[in-house]
Protein backbone atom coordinates (compact mmCIF):
# COMPACT_ATOMS: atom_id res chain seq x y z
CA UNK A 1 0.00 0.00 0.00
CA UNK A 2 1.34 3.62 -1.29
CA UNK A 3 1.49 6.04 1.34
CA UNK A 4 -1.02 8.18 -0.65
CA UNK A 5 -3.55 5.39 -0.53
CA UNK A 6 -3.39 4.86 3.25
CA UNK A 7 -3.69 8.91 3.59
CA UNK A 8 -6.96 8.40 1.72
CA UNK A 9 -8.01 5.51 3.69
CA UNK A 10 -7.75 7.01 6.97
CA UNK A 11 -9.20 10.19 6.33
CA UNK A 12 -12.27 8.01 4.90
CA UNK A 13 -12.40 5.91 8.07
CA UNK A 14 -12.94 9.61 10.46
CA UNK A 15 -15.57 10.71 7.78
CA UNK A 16 -17.06 7.04 7.88
CA UNK A 17 -17.31 7.41 11.78
CA UNK A 18 -18.74 10.83 11.70
CA UNK A 19 -21.35 9.77 9.56
CA UNK A 20 -22.75 6.91 11.31
CA UNK A 21 -23.11 9.56 14.08
CA UNK A 22 -25.22 11.17 12.22
CA UNK A 23 -27.34 9.33 11.01
CA UNK A 24 -28.01 8.02 14.68
CA UNK A 25 -27.19 4.52 13.60
CA UNK A 26 -24.28 4.74 16.65
CA UNK A 27 -20.82 5.67 16.18
CA UNK A 28 -17.43 6.15 17.59
CA UNK A 29 -15.08 8.97 16.35
CA UNK A 30 -11.67 8.01 18.87
CA UNK A 31 -9.55 11.17 20.23
CA UNK A 32 -7.61 12.37 17.13
CA UNK A 33 -5.13 14.48 16.13
CA UNK A 34 -4.50 15.23 12.60
CA UNK A 35 -1.21 16.75 11.26
CA UNK A 36 -0.85 17.51 7.42
CA UNK A 37 1.71 19.64 5.77
CA UNK A 38 4.30 20.23 2.84
CA UNK A 39 7.34 18.18 3.69
CA UNK A 40 11.07 18.34 2.04
CA UNK A 41 13.70 15.36 2.21
CA UNK A 42 17.50 15.50 1.49
CA UNK A 43 17.29 12.15 -0.71
CA UNK A 44 14.06 13.62 -2.94
CA UNK A 45 13.80 16.70 -4.89
CA UNK A 46 10.51 17.15 -5.01
CA UNK A 47 8.36 18.61 -2.24
CA UNK A 48 6.05 16.44 -0.74
CA UNK A 49 2.99 16.30 1.59
CA UNK A 50 3.27 14.36 5.13
CA UNK A 51 0.20 13.17 6.72
CA UNK A 52 0.22 11.93 10.83
CA UNK A 53 -2.78 10.58 12.22
CA UNK A 54 -3.02 9.44 15.78
CA UNK A 55 -4.90 8.69 18.98
CA UNK A 56 -4.00 11.54 21.41
CA UNK A 57 -3.90 11.70 25.31
CA UNK A 58 -4.42 15.62 25.26
CA UNK A 59 -7.28 15.19 22.66
CA UNK A 60 -9.28 13.41 24.95
CA UNK A 61 -8.21 14.82 28.17
CA UNK A 62 -10.93 17.58 28.51
CA UNK A 63 -8.96 20.40 30.42
CA UNK A 64 -6.73 22.10 28.98
CA UNK A 65 -4.22 21.66 31.65
CA UNK A 66 -2.96 18.54 30.37
CA UNK A 67 0.89 18.87 31.03
CA UNK A 68 2.08 16.10 28.70
CA UNK A 69 0.35 14.41 25.59
CA UNK A 70 0.76 11.14 24.58
CA UNK A 71 -0.20 9.22 21.68
CA UNK A 72 0.20 6.42 18.37
CA UNK A 73 -0.45 6.41 14.66
CA UNK A 74 0.35 6.45 11.57
CA UNK A 75 2.97 8.14 9.78
CA UNK A 76 2.67 8.66 6.04
CA UNK A 77 4.61 10.95 3.52
CA UNK A 78 4.47 11.06 -0.40
CA UNK A 79 4.96 12.96 -3.46
CA UNK A 80 1.72 13.96 -5.17
CA UNK A 81 1.94 13.17 -9.15
CA UNK A 82 1.17 16.05 -10.52
CA UNK A 83 4.26 18.25 -8.81
CA UNK A 84 6.77 15.02 -9.32
CA UNK A 85 9.65 16.08 -11.78
CA UNK A 86 8.35 15.47 -15.11
CA UNK A 87 11.14 13.58 -17.44
CA UNK A 88 11.50 14.69 -21.36
CA UNK A 89 9.49 12.38 -23.96
CA UNK A 90 12.18 10.72 -25.54
CA UNK A 91 13.59 9.77 -21.72
CA UNK A 92 10.38 8.51 -20.61
CA UNK A 93 10.11 5.95 -23.89
CA UNK A 94 13.47 5.03 -22.43
CA UNK A 95 13.01 4.19 -19.46
CA UNK A 96 10.50 1.49 -17.32
CA UNK A 97 7.12 2.58 -17.04
CA UNK A 98 6.81 0.35 -13.79
CA UNK A 99 9.28 2.01 -12.03
CA UNK A 100 11.31 4.94 -13.55
CA UNK A 101 11.59 7.99 -10.98
CA UNK A 102 9.05 6.88 -8.52
CA UNK A 103 9.54 9.33 -5.39
CA UNK A 104 9.74 8.72 -2.38
CA UNK A 105 7.10 7.44 -0.51
CA UNK A 106 6.68 6.03 3.10
CA UNK A 107 4.14 4.39 5.94
CA UNK A 108 4.12 3.59 9.25
CA UNK A 109 3.42 3.70 13.15
CA UNK A 110 4.71 6.37 15.42
CA UNK A 111 5.00 6.15 19.21
CA UNK A 112 4.92 10.24 20.54
CA UNK A 113 5.20 11.80 24.03
CA UNK A 114 5.28 15.60 24.42
CA UNK A 115 5.08 17.96 27.02
CA UNK A 116 3.19 21.35 27.26
CA UNK A 117 5.90 23.98 27.58
CA UNK A 118 3.69 27.38 27.19
CA UNK A 119 -0.06 27.95 27.31
CA UNK A 120 -2.99 29.75 29.26
CA UNK A 121 -6.88 28.91 29.22
CA UNK A 122 -7.66 28.99 25.45
CA UNK A 123 -3.72 28.25 23.67
CA UNK A 124 -0.83 26.21 24.43
CA UNK A 125 2.80 25.07 22.76
CA UNK A 126 4.01 21.71 22.97
CA UNK A 127 7.62 20.17 22.23
CA UNK A 128 7.50 16.35 21.74
CA UNK A 129 9.33 13.58 20.12
CA UNK A 130 8.38 11.00 17.23
CA UNK A 131 10.00 7.51 16.90
CA UNK A 132 8.18 5.81 13.65
CA UNK A 133 9.60 2.46 11.82
CA UNK A 134 7.54 1.02 8.63
CA UNK A 135 8.07 0.62 5.17
CA UNK A 136 9.74 3.25 2.11
CA UNK A 137 9.91 3.26 -1.59
CA UNK A 138 11.93 5.07 -4.28
CA UNK A 139 12.36 4.02 -8.17
CA UNK A 140 11.61 0.71 -7.31
CA UNK A 141 12.95 -0.43 -4.25
CA UNK A 142 11.53 -0.88 -1.14
CA UNK A 143 13.40 -0.65 2.34
CA UNK A 144 11.86 -0.90 5.77
CA UNK A 145 12.90 2.42 7.92
CA UNK A 146 13.03 3.61 11.48
CA UNK A 147 13.17 7.14 12.51
CA UNK A 148 13.11 10.05 14.95
CA UNK A 149 10.90 13.17 14.79
CA UNK A 150 11.32 16.47 17.42
CA UNK A 151 7.95 18.13 16.83
CA UNK A 152 6.91 21.61 18.04
CA UNK A 153 3.51 23.12 17.91
CA UNK A 154 0.92 25.87 19.41
CA UNK A 155 -2.68 25.57 19.03
CA UNK A 156 -5.99 27.14 20.05
CA UNK A 157 -8.19 24.97 21.86
CA UNK A 158 -12.00 24.70 23.18
CA UNK A 159 -12.75 22.11 25.64
CA UNK A 160 -15.68 20.01 25.20
CA UNK A 161 -17.74 17.69 27.75
CA UNK A 162 -21.41 17.01 26.70
CA UNK A 163 -23.36 14.07 27.09
CA UNK A 164 -26.92 13.61 26.69
CA UNK A 165 -29.59 10.90 25.55
CA UNK A 166 -27.76 10.64 22.38
CA UNK A 167 -24.20 9.96 23.04
CA UNK A 168 -21.58 12.56 24.54
CA UNK A 169 -18.75 14.45 23.08
CA UNK A 170 -15.45 14.38 25.59
CA UNK A 171 -11.55 16.19 24.72
CA UNK A 172 -10.96 18.69 22.70
CA UNK A 173 -11.48 20.52 19.45
CA UNK A 174 -8.10 22.44 18.25
CA UNK A 175 -6.67 23.92 15.44
CA UNK A 176 -2.61 25.05 15.38
CA UNK A 177 0.35 25.13 13.12
CA UNK A 178 3.32 22.77 13.64
CA UNK A 179 7.12 22.16 12.66
CA UNK A 180 9.27 19.23 12.84
CA UNK A 181 12.74 17.83 12.07
CA UNK A 182 13.10 13.92 11.16
CA UNK A 183 16.08 11.51 10.88
CA UNK A 184 14.85 8.34 9.25
CA UNK A 185 17.22 5.09 8.40
CA UNK A 186 15.57 3.67 4.98
CA UNK A 187 17.54 0.43 5.07
CA UNK A 188 19.54 0.27 1.70
CA UNK A 189 17.62 3.54 0.38
CA UNK A 190 20.10 5.46 2.70
CA UNK A 191 19.75 7.55 5.75
CA UNK A 192 17.16 11.11 5.32
CA UNK A 193 16.55 14.26 6.81
CA UNK A 194 12.84 15.92 6.10
CA UNK A 195 11.23 19.04 7.52
CA UNK A 196 7.77 19.25 7.62
CA UNK A 197 5.38 22.55 8.63
CA UNK A 198 1.57 22.53 8.05
CA UNK A 199 -2.02 22.47 10.01
CA UNK A 200 -2.36 20.46 13.00
CA UNK A 201 -5.51 19.97 14.36
CA UNK A 202 -7.48 18.03 17.43
CA UNK A 203 -11.03 16.29 17.41
CA UNK A 204 -12.56 15.16 20.47
CA UNK A 205 -13.99 11.56 21.07
CA UNK A 206 -17.21 11.05 20.36
CA UNK A 207 -19.73 8.68 21.18
CA UNK A 208 -23.12 8.22 19.36
CA UNK A 209 -25.99 6.02 20.22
Amino acid sequence: MNAHLASILCAGVVVSLGGVAEAGRGGFVPPLRIDSGPAVSAIEPDVGVQTVIGIHWASVYPKGTASFDVGVGFVSSFVPSDTATAEPDHLARETSVDHADEPLSLIGGYVEVAKRVAGNHWWRTWVGMRVESGRAAQDGRAAGFVGVAGRVSTEAYLPAAESGGGGAVVGMLAIGVYAELAGRRLDALGDDVSASVGLSFRVPMIIAQ
